[in-house]
């Protein structure tokens, strides 16, 4: 069921308990919330839901907790919603007390449970009793078969459960890169090959080009016979990267690769060397740990073409200053097509265009890094499969 049909089923019911995994997994320092966008992203369906008089009961996680850390309590998330609703919210120590009439009740961390991310049933089981209607606004944990977002969601039947309106838009932005007949330009920065493989060979049946950035370019690099001096290479991944080398020219899907990078002999250091890659020029003691301007360039020109681009991941050593200017001059690039749809899928790449204050340049900014990647590995995530079949 889709959101717009079971908010009718709320409002023309007399039990108005509505169980909702939210994601307020936010960055909290000495108890104050440095980032409140995910939770502001969420306030607009509560606040429609208290109009229709429903009682509203929230669930999320907040980082991973070993323990019952007081460092990962939500009672400052508590204390914002109380602020922005203007209402009292009960914070529950435990999803084993009846919240009885309480307006907004916020679970404390669903990850306090170790029930939790071994998606238990009977944890499942208690977590339903709290609400007649469910709804999964939680895009960022799609990809987790956890109680939550999985075994709650297979305990109600399809007319009283639904994504939510976030979650909806989400998938809705990404299955245009499998729908679409257009040209689909898909960026993927980052560190492990591996852990993209299967990423990879999916995209090459849907997309027209692939740029790889971060240190995986080095991985293609050496599987190419490239030198790459001292830079991060996935030895492990090396055969992988050269059948999608392989399988890119049998599907002409143009592979891109940084021509020219940046590189250093100590990341410690602000020291940087351009490097062009096809002169092959990069010595031994060399780290590769940006894109050069030159190669930007390049790629902008070609991102012209583009009707669809997704960039997921950081193409240089993001966190250390000298070394994130590839990624903040790619983010202004995509950010001047304006003949295309845009989609930034999450992590250090949102990070980037929140920190230039481009995010209203980009038709989408994903909440959720990990479950983008997964979703276009394999748009069956736990999470959505628990809700619904996808006519993709």
């Amino acid at each position: 069921m889709k959101y717009i049909d079971i908010l009718e089923q709320i409002k023309k019911s007399e039990d108005k308990r509505v169980l909702i995994r939210v994601d307020f997994n936010v960055p909290i320092q000495n108890n104050k919330i440095i980032d409140d966008t995910r939770i502001q992203s969420h306030l607009p369906l509560i606040r429609e839901l208290l109009k229709i008089d429903a009682q509203v009961i929230l669930i999320s996680h907040l980082g991973r907790p070993r323990n019952r850390e007081i460092d990962f309590s939500l009672l400052p998330i508590a204390k914002y919603l109380k602020q922005h609703l203007k209402t009292d919210i009960l914070l529950l120590p435990k999803p084993d007390t009846n919240p009885q009439k309480q307006k907004v009740t916020l679970i404390e961390n669903i990850r306090f449970f170790p029930e939790e991310t071994e998606n238990d049933i009977k944890f499942a089981e208690k977590l339903s009793q709290f609400g007649k209607f469910y709804i999964n606004d939680a895009f960022a944990v799609a990809h987790r078969a956890h109680a939550s977002n999985c075994a709650l969601a297979k305990l109600f039947s399809p007319s009283y459960k639904s994504l939510g309106p976030l979650f909806e838009h989400e998938i809705n932005m990404l299955k245009k890169v499998f729908v679409s007949n257009s040209e689909v330009h898909v960026i993927i920065g980052g560190a492990k090959v591996k852990d993209k493989i299967n990423l990879l060979n999916h995209l090459i049946d849907y997309v027209s080009s692939i740029y790889i950035g971060g240190a995986m370019a080095f991985t293609f690099f050496k599987a190419l016979s490239y030198p790459v001096g001292k830079s991060l290479v996935d030895y492990d991944a090396l055969m992988d990267a050269k059948e999608i080398i392989e399988k890119c020219k049998q599907k002409n899907v143009s592979l891109k690769l940084p021509d020219n990078i940046v590189a250093t002999k100590d990341i410690q250091s602000d020291e940087v060397i351009p490097i062009n890659m096809q002169k092959k020029d990069i010595k031994t003691d060399m780290y590769g740990v940006d894109i050069d301007q030159k190669t930007i360039l390049e790629w902008e020109k070609s991102l012209e073409k583009a009707t669809i681009i997704v960039w997921n991941g950081p193409i240089g050593i993001y966190e250390y200053p000298p070394f994130k200017k590839g990624t903040q001059l790619l983010a202004k690039a995509i950010s001047k097509q304006e003949n295309c749809i845009t989609i930034i899928g999450g992590g250090d790449s949102v990070a980037a265009i929140k920190e230039l204050n481009l995010s209203n340049k980009f038709n989408h900014v994903s909440t959720g890094g990990g479950a983008t990647l997964a979703f276009l590995e394999n748009p069956e995530l736990p999470t959505i499969m628990a809700i619904r079949e996808l006519d993709l």
